[in-house]
């Protein structure tokens, strides 16, 4: 009996032994894996951050940021620093830039209206036509704009839209005999028009022209503030005292300041600075478009079921809306509309462009594919222009690494969201106009949805651009300046706390809950403003 046990012990330690030394082999290897894969995510975090730090500071030093081939340069500077951060960070053999190409299959660029990708190509043919695959003819570099764009075809018409991170639309097509070609802000019924009297009221708070609009500009080693306008997204300043009196509009171009050749500087001012109608006219031409798109094209009746480039199952009348969700609540059809083009048309060229990769890359163990994106991700890229990087086919022992990183641009002027407008007290123009800077020291701005606005009583209120509140740089970056000197409110905006208990995240319907028409006002007028002051509106226009 006690041999019995001995052998059974021995035979047990013998399978025992073996297991546990394999287990503990197991467990070092996935404690390794993990340790990678966590220093991969971070450094892939990294390189996205400082790409997208280098975009930002290029594009808003970058007064020809509008056309298409200044972007193109910009990212193309912005992905080098994507590189060059990865190269500092990870060991590769080889040249590490070419060998990190191997495990990059793209790059993406959400911007307002589309999106750009950055991956590698092959445009050259043989003599019949086919693409030449060969390796040596790779090309890496931004591929062309795609825009999220969706077509829709019913018994009477067959139109094309083309969406945007906000509710500004262009469409094109045929209805009936009518030939569409229009784009606009989409609004919903609570916008009126009067074309007799002229008056325009939005969620039931009349909309008028704002009075002159003031930045403080670096003269040497003095501050002076300028009244200025916002026209297709470059600022024009108006300096009275200038050309031996007769005074000069001036904008800035590459950090210079540049004279616009006015026949009539005095004029412009008043015609154009002194009474600033960008938001009137905004909400305007929105009622206007909104009218033509029900009434002239009659396409009330759209569909999402409609769709044919992405097709959807959804019998949702897209321009639809119960009076209670509006068209640009969160949770309107058009919204979740917009969302779903915009995921589809990024989701079906991305696969496309990583599983291209495939026939580029010289790893040709690792099948390339594109990652799972999480609903999270999903909100952050319809919402915002944004940057999406790709790291995959990296060696975790037992596995491959697949990681990807999604980081919005909250410093845009190309986009401007319901929450980058924040909230002053208006008395702040009168220290502006008479050069009393010393009165910013104790003013703050603050977010809408601030606690404390909500049984805010005061009369006097103005809507200020959060990218106005950035600092300006000068002499090739050397320099900086602060256009405006208000500080931020700690609470709200710092800390991001002191919020309103009843905001969902939705900012219209936030703002039409509150009970005090002036700041209902202020904030209505500068997101109206700062919207018909983007390029991307007026180039229609010019």
């Amino acid at each position: 009996m006690r041999n019995s046990i001995v052998w059974l012990s021995i035979i047990f330690i013998l399978i025992i032994i073996p297991i546990s030394i394999a287990l503990h082999a197991l467990t070092k290897i996935q404690h390794e894996e993990i340790l990678a894969e966590t220093q991969y995510d971070t450094k892939l975090m990294d390189a996205t951050r400082d790409t997208l730090s280098a975009y930002q500071k290029n594009i808003r030093n970058e007064s020809e940021s509008d056309l298409a081939t200044t972007r193109i340069r910009l990212m193309e500077s912005a992905v080098g620093t994507f590189y060059t951060s990865l190269e500092n960070n990870l060991s590769l053999t080889g040249s590490d830039r070419e060998a990190l190409k191997e495990y990059v299959p793209a790059l993406v660029f959400t911007m307002y209206d589309g999106f750009y990708i950055y991956s590698p190509y092959n445009n050259i043919t043989n003599e019949i036509g086919e693409v030449d695959l060969e390796r040596d003819n790779v090309y890496y570099g931004v591929r062309p704009y795609i825009y999220y764009s969706c077509r829709y075809r019913g018994a009477d018409y067959d139109i094309v839209i083309t969406y945007s991170l906000d509710n500004y639309i262009r469409i094109n097509g045929i209805k009936g005999n009518q030939v569409i070609n229009d784009e606009g802000y989409l609004l919903s019924d609570d916008l009126t028009y009067n074309p007799t009297t002229g008056n325009v009221t939005y969620a039931g708070v009349e909309i008028t022209p704002e009075g002159v609009r003031r930045e403080f500009i670096e003269r040497g080693e003095y501050k002076e503030s300028y009244p200025f306008v916002k026209i297709n997204g470059t600022k024009y300043y108006y300096d009275r005292t200038a050309n031996g009196g007769n005074g000069e509009i001036f904008y800035f171009l590459n950090q210079q300041r540049v004279v616009e050749p006015v026949d009539n500087p005095r004029e412009y001012y008043e015609n154009n600075i002194k009474q600033n109608s960008s938001a009137y006219n905004y909400y305007k031409e929105a009622y206007q478009f909104r009218n033509r798109l029900l009434t002239s094209y009659t396409l009330g009746g759209l569909r999402s079921s409609d769709a044919v480039t992405y097709p959807s199952s959804d019998n949702s009348l897209i321009f639809g809306h119960d009076g209670q969700t509006r068209l640009e609540n969160k949770a309107s059809n058009f919204n979740k509309e917009r969302e779903r083009v915009i995921r589809a048309s990024i989701e079906e060229n991305l696969k496309t462009a990583i599983a291209n990769f495939n026939n580029y890359s010289a790893n040709s163990s690792y099948n390339y594919l594109m990652p799972t994106l999480d609903e999270n991700e999903w909100k952050l890229l319809c919402n915002n222009i944004s940057i999406v990087s790709f790291l995959q086919g990296l060696n975790l022992k037992t596995r491959i690494y697949n990681g990807h990183v999604v980081l919005a641009n909250d410093e845009s002027d190309e986009l401007v969201k319901e929450g980058n407008i924040y909230i002053i007290n208006e008395l702040d123009h009168f220290y502006t106009y008479f050069r009393m800077d010393f009165a910013y020291e104790n003013t703050v701005y603050h977010s809408i949805i601030d606690k404390d606005y909500i049984n805010n009583t005061g009369t006097s209120f103005s809507g200020i651009l959060s990218t106005d509140f950035l600092p300006v740089t000068r002499d090739g970056g050397e320099t900086y300046f602060y256009a405006r000197m208000e500080k931020p409110c700690y609470d709200c905006i710092v800390q991001q706390k002191n919020i309103a208990t009843n905001f969902d995240g939705d900012y219209y319907k936030y703002v039409r809950s509150l009970s005090n028409s002036a700041l209902k006002k202020a904030y209505y007028t500068a997101l109206g403003r700062e919207r018909y002051g983007m390029y991307r509106v007026l180039s229609k226009k010019n």
